[in-house]
């Protein structure tokens, strides 16, 4: 027996056993990285939701700011003094 066919044999056997559990391996690997996508999108919806009601609350927030500005806006578009000085400006 020379070492050589010792080897070839070996290397045919390793090669069957690759070409048989690799679909299984593949297979695998499919459903946990499925499940794992799954799960991942499940908590990244819920970060989202939770940052879209921060973005939300941040939005108001600035809309209540701007509308006291518009009041107070108004209120001096609207003063009588601010009447006069325009009349007089427009003589």
């Amino acid at each position: 027996m020379s070492m050589g066919w010792v080897l070839r044999e070996n290397l045919s056997l390793l090669l069957t056993m690759l070409a048989v559990s690799a679909p299984f391996l593949i297979a695998l690997g499919v459903v946990y990285y499925f499940k794992y996508r799954a799960a991942a999108s499940a908590r990244g919806n819920d970060s989202v939701k939770v940052a879209g009601d921060l973005e939300n609350l941040e939005l108001r927030r600035q809309m209540k700011a701007l509308q006291k500005r518009v009041e107070v806006l108004e209120a001096i578009v609207t003063d009588e003094k601010h009447e006069l000085s325009r009349k007089i400006a427009n003589l």
